[in-house]
C-alpha cells in the first residue's frame, strides 16, 4: 500500500477513535465522549470520510487529485468541528445562569478533543507531504510509450506532407522557346 494512503488512513483512524475518548471530564457526572453530542458525530463522519477514500483506488499509487481534495476538505471540516466544540466548553463560563456558570467551572476539556483536534490539523499536512514526488514505474513506462508514439505519428505526418508536396508540384519539362527572328529572313543583315 502506497504511503500517503497509509498516513491518512492511520491518522483518520486516530481522529474516528479519538471521538469515543473523553471530549470533556465533569466531577460528579464522569467523562463524555464525543458521541454524546452532536459535533462528535459530525467530526466522526468528517474522519470516515478520509478512511473510505484511502481505500478506494489502487492502492500503490498517491491518491488521485478529486480524493486528495475530498480527504483535505473532510479533514479541514473535523477540525473545525472541535474548534466549534471547544468554543462551546470554553463559552460556558460567561452564562448568566448560577448553574451553568459552577458547572462550566467543573468541566475540564478531555484529552480526546484534543486528539481529534490534532488529527484533523495533520491529516491534510501528511496528505500533501507524504505524496510521491517520482512517477512510478507503470507511470513512466506510459509515458516512455506516449512520446514514442507522438514522435511517429509526427514523423509520419512529416513524410506523407513531403510525399504530397512532391506530387503536387509538377516541373514543366524544357521546351526550347520559338524564336522569331529565326522564322525571318536574315539574309538583309549579311554581309554579301
Amino acid at each position: 500500500m502506497n504511503k500517503q494512503r497509509i498516513a491518512v488512513l492511520l491518522i483518520a483512524a486516530l481522529g474516528l477513535l479519538a471521538t469515543f475518548m473523553p471530549w470533556a471530564t465533569v466531577p460528579i457526572l464522569g467523562g463524555m465522549s464525543g458521541t454524546e453530542n452532536t459535533l462528535g458525530w459530525v467530526s466522526l463522519s468528517f474522519f470516515a470520510i478520509p478512511m473510505v477514500v484511502s481505500l478506494i483506488g489502487n492502492k500503490h499509487d498517491d491518491l488521485i487529485r478529486l480524493a486528495l481534495i475530498i480527504t483535505i476538505t473532510a479533514s479541514v471540516l473535523a477540525f473545525i468541528t472541535c474548534i466549534c466544540q471547544l468554543y462551546i466548553f470554553n463559552s460556558m463560563d460567561s452564562s448568566d445562569n448560577l448553574f451553568e456558570a459552577m458547572l462550566a467551572d467543573q468541566i475540564k476539556v478531555g484529552f480526546g478533543l484534543y486528539i481529534t483536534l490534532f488529527a484533523g490539523l495533520i491529516l491534510p499536512l501528511f496528505a500533501l507531504l507524504m505524496r510521491d514526488s517520482e512517477l512510478s514505474a507503470k507511470q513512466a513506462e506510459a509515458l516512455k510509450n506516449y512520446k514514442k508514439k507522438t514522435a511517429q505519428k509526427a514523423k509520419q505526418a512529416k513524410v506523407k506532407v513531403q510525399e504530397d508536396v512532391v506530387e503536387k508540384v509538377e516541373i514543366p519539362e524544357a521546351v526550347e522557346p520559338e524564336n522569331k527572328i529565326d522564322k525571318e529572313d536574315h539574309s538583309r543583315f549579311m554581309p554579301s
